[in-house]
């Protein structure tokens, strides 16, 4: 016999915590990385071939690339990118006692309350599964994903259920 799957109003609550922390996430990921790049279109940045011999000197263009800076122009890089941010109205606080290249990126700060998120859904559905808090350890990145994926779906596929995110729809009152 299978026992019907119980959705409770916590899972709920994570689900959207998790919806809303992710549309968080990508909004500041590309805003982050727009600012990023306009910055490397406009200096002349590239490879560090001292850190890493075994790359040919080239022009860095992507920001999943800047790992590959000197430490030189890498500081150089993230001070623009933090004056860039200050620019385009991000509140960005200084680490006490750290070089002004070190600061939190907003985009960052945001994928963190992501995988934050992410963890308390997963942690809220091994509840109903009956699986104890220790389950999230045993999964591999894919299979990690996938349970997201699947709990968001079952949730957000529910008769009734509202999105966090999108917009109540207006009623017009007909005369």
């Amino acid at each position: 016999m299978t026992e019907k799957l119980k959705v409770t109003k916590a899972l709920k609550s994570a689900v959207n915590a998790y919806l809303m922390a992710r549309a968080n996430a990508e909004v500041h990921r590309e805003r982050v990385s727009i600012i990023s790049r306009k910055i490397l279109q406009r200096a002349l940045y590239y490879t560090d071939t001292n850190k890493f011999p075994r790359l040919v000197k080239e022009r860095i263009t992507d920001p999943e690339l800047t790992y590959l800076l000197s430490d030189e122009q890498a500081s150089e890089f993230l001070i623009t990118v933090k004056t860039a941010l200050l620019d385009a109205g991000y509140d960005i606080k200084p680490i006490k006692g750290e070089p002004q290249h070190m600061y939190t990126c907003p985009a960052l700060v945001a994928e963190h309350l992501q995988h934050m998120t992410e963890r308390v859904l997963i942690e809220t559905a091994a509840e109903i599964l009956g699986e104890d808090k220790e389950f999230i350890s045993g999964l591999d990145l894919d299979h990690y994903h996938k349970l997201i994926d699947l709990v968001v779906g079952l949730v957000v596929n529910l008769p009734g259920y509202k999105s966090p995110i999108l917009p109540k729809k207006e009623t017009k009152d007909e005369d």
